[in-house]
C-alpha cells in the first residue's frame, strides 16, 4: 500500500469507500501494513525501527509507560452482513508478506455485523506486531452476499463497541 495509505491507517481514519469482504467464504483483507524492517539499535544512531528487536523481549512492552495508548484493529460495518452466521476477525502479523498468524481476535454475530455503521475493535498487543499485518476474517454459516466494511489499525477513539 501507498505510504499516505498507511498513514491513514495508523492514524484511524479509514479509506473512503468500504469493500466488500467474506462473499466467497472466509478472508484475508486486501490491505498489508508494512510498518518496515525491524532493527537491533545496536549500532550509530541507536534508534531502533519499529518495532525493535530489543524491545520485543520485555516483559512490559514500551508503549504502557506513554499512557497506555490501546491499539487495534477498526472495523466498521458499511452495507449490513446479511447470511453469515458469525465471524471471528482476527489482527494476523508476520515477518513476511501476506501475514497469516493470528496476533488477537474477536467473535461477532450476524446481529452485530447487520448494524450499518457499527464500529467494533479488536485490540492488539502491540509488542506482538511483526513487520506486516492485516485482518482475517473466518466465518461460520453462509456466506456473505451484501455486506462491505472498512477496516483500518489504529488507536481506540472511544466510540467503538
Amino acid at each position: 500500500m501507498p505510504v499516505t495509505d498507511a498513514l491513514l491507517w495508523v492514524h484511524g481514519t479509514p479509506p473512503a469507500t468500504s469493500a466488500a469482504f467474506l462473499t466467497a467464504g472466509s478472508a484475508y483483507s486486501a490491505t498489508e501494513i508494512d510498518f518496515g524492517a525491524p532493527a537491533a539499535g545496536t549500532s550509530t544512531p541507536y534508534l531502533p525501527e519499529f518495532p525493535s528487536l530489543t524491545e520485543r523481549g520485555y516483559t512490559t512492552p514500551a508503549e504502557t509507560f506513554f499512557g497506555n495508548v490501546e491499539f487495534g484493529l477498526h472495523f466498521v460495518v458499511g452495507v449490513a452482513f446479511d447470511t453469515l452466521t458469525s465471524i471471528v476477525l482476527s489482527a494476523v502479523s508476520d515477518t513476511t508478506t501476506n501475514a497469516t498468524t493470528a496476533i488477537a481476535s474477536r467473535t461477532l454475530t450476524l446481529a452485530q455485523m447487520a448494524v450499518a455503521g457499527a464500529h467494533y475493535f479488536v485490540p492488539v498487543q502491540q509488542s506482538a506486531v511483526k513487520e506486516f499485518l492485516r485482518a482475517y476474517g473466518a466465518i461460520t454459516g453462509s456466506n456473505n452476499v451484501s455486506g462491505t466494511c472498512q477496516m483500518w489499525f489504529g488507536p481506540r477513539t472511544g466510540g467503538e463497541l
